[in-house]
């Protein structure tokens, strides 16, 4: 057995073998080869021939339109789009242009300012969840679709839900019911795909014209729900946050209730506290 002296181990310089500094080298090559790898959300592929960003979503056709072979209003026409027709979106190109199909049919491209984003706000099942407010206010909540209306002369929907909220506001219950509905186009009827989320608190001790109402909206590109206003001044209250991350419609839903709890005045909670009319 071949012993080796402490002294003599402190003392000596230790030699790395070549072959270490490559096998370092390689790691460190791929390491950076990911970091300058394109995300998921930042890859290309083609449709119909055309390099063009991956997008999703569905659209309402405002206007009749030509759909083109590629994305140029010179391109050959090889479809026609008529007011109101749906289609998903399949990719995003510079200028303005969007590729889209119907079902499993590529159709081409279509420029955006002749569609309008649009969402779907069914909850196939009820959204059930609580949250702790303040140290001393406590809430279990029940979010439940209750359908769809049309609004006249419009090509879209507004969905409807009920939200059933069981809190526990110092040593009192407290129990209410709101109103609550998601427009199904876009805020304002924009491009950008942006959607109005709405709560009413009806019940309260006021006049049904001056509805305690929260407004909150949902970016699906952006996978954020933020809070936008409250209706009576003196319901506002400070926020811990006013934003936070929602990726489906049921997440921006169970967000929107949980945004508002957390933006409602202790004399909010009061008046929701006192008994109904």
């Amino acid at each position: 057995m071949v012993s080796f002296s402490s002294t003599r181990l402190r003392g000596a310089a230790t030699r790395v073998p070549p072959i270490v500094f490559l096998f370092a080298f390689h790691i460190l090559l791929q390491l950076a080869a990911l970091a300058s790898a394109p995300s998921p959300a930042e890859a290309q592929q083609m449709f119909m021939g055309v390099v063009v960003t991956p997008a999703s979503g569905t659209y309402v056709i405002l206007q009749d339109i030509n759909v083109r072979a590629e994305p140029a209003t010179k391109s050959n026409k090889v479809a026609n789009l008529k007011t109101g027709d749906r289609v998903e979106a399949a990719g995003r190109v510079t200028g303005g242009w969007v590729a889209v199909r119907k079902g499993d049919n590529d159709i081409g491209f279509v420029y955006a300012p002749s569609m309008m984003p649009l969402i779907d706000g069914v909850l196939t099942e009820d959204i059930r969840a609580n949250i702790a407010i303040e140290k001393d206010i406590k809430c279990n909540y029940t979010v439940r679709f209750e359908g769809k209306n049309a609004i006249e002369g419009e090509d879209y929907d507004i969905a409807d839900y009920e939200v059933a909220y069981v809190c526990q506001v110092g040593a009192k219950k407290v129990e209410f019911l709101a109103s609550m509905y998601m427009s199904e186009a876009s805020y304002q009827l924009s491009q950008n795909a942006v959607f109005q989320i709405n709560i009413d608190v009806l019940d309260m001790n006021r006049s049904f014209d001056n509805v305690f109402s929260t407004v909150l909206l949902y970016d699906r590109e952006k996978e954020h729900v933020v809070l936008d206003s409250i209706s009576i001044e003196d319901y506002r209250g400070t926020p811990g946050t006013k934003e936070k991350p929602a990726k489906t419609v049921a997440e921006a839903l169970r967000v929107a209730v949980e945004l508002a709890l957390g933006a409602w005045s202790r004399k909010a909670w009061t008046g929701l506290a006192e008994p109904r009319r």
